[in-house]
């Protein structure tokens, strides 16, 4: 939406001041051509989703099964593998005495609406 104003002043005499004042709207839709996805994955435990405490974290799902797992579902959903790109992977520290998690960032794009 654009609103503009614009405000005349005559120079002549404050008491002859006039003014014009023009106020107005615009709308316009666009359809996009591409529209960009990101989708943020890491690795896990397990156990995180038992209830269990940290020191008892054991069986780490690892980032090629999530991976994996994400490309097939992304693939019955007609979202081919030439649309997914890798944006950024990375890891983090989890807890003392376990492993590193691995992340990864992934960006689906996608330019057929029908």
């Amino acid at each position: 939406m654009v609103t503009i104003t614009t405000i005349l002043m005559s120079q002549n005499n404050y008491k002859d001041l006039q003014t014009i004042e023009v106020t107005g709207q615009h709308s316009l839709s666009i359809d996009p051509d591409e529209i960009h996805f990101t989708i943020n994955f890491e690795e896990y435990w397990k156990e995180l989703f038992e209830s269990k405490k940290w020191e008892d974290y054991k069986t780490k799902i690892d980032i090629t099964t999530i991976e994996n797992n994400l490309i097939d579902e992304l693939e019955q959903l007609e979202i081919k593998k030439s649309q997914i790109s890798l944006k950024h992977t990375g890891k983090h520290w989890r807890h003392r005495g376990k492993d590193f998690l691995v992340n990864k960032n992934i960006e689906i794009i996608l330019t057929d609406f029908r």
